[in-house]
């Protein structure tokens, strides 16, 4: 066989297509390089798809698992910390779910991971000290448990 069959050479160009187009309709970080932020906005699509199957069939550990992910997909898909203040339950309520999940998992690492995404998301959003302060102390707390 000298090559991949025609079929699978057509569903590469489609889905080369449809990645240009799903690239150009996100929008980017300033920093970041344009198909990264493609490529990060096609794992919060394909997250979200198979999220049910993840949560309905899934062990603790790999809800808590999908949980984190999805909540670090939705933060590199939000553009500006603007794009987060309009609707920061988006990133924040993901990020709960997870820390809520890995915590009935006892992994102190995964929990404290998402007590500082958490801590750091709001203390972008700016005003919301006392919930940052709160994340901040859960992120100590898990980041000692697990060094016992």
């Amino acid at each position: 066989m000298s090559g991949p069959p025609p079929s699978w050479q057509q569903q590469q160009g489609q889905g080369q297509q449809g990645m240009q187009t799903r690239s150009s309709s996100v929008q980017h970080h300033q920093n970041a390089p344009p198909e990264i932020n493609g490529y990060a906005a096609m794992a919060r699509d394909a997250l979200n798809e198979h999220m049910p199957a993840l949560l309905g069939r899934g062990g603790l550990a790999l809800r808590a698992r999908a949980r984190l992910a999805a909540a670090r997909a939705a933060l590199a898909t939000t553009p500006t910390v603007a794009a987060l203040a309009a609707d920061p339950t988006a990133v924040l309520a993901p990020l709960e779910a997870a820390a809520e999940c890995c915590a009935a998992a006892g992994s102190f690492a995964a929990e404290a991971d998402a007590h500082y995404l958490r801590a750091v998301t709001l203390n972008a959003l700016g005003g919301r000290v006392p919930e940052r302060n709160a994340a901040a102390r859960e992120f100590r707390r898990c980041t000692v448990a697990a060094s016992v």
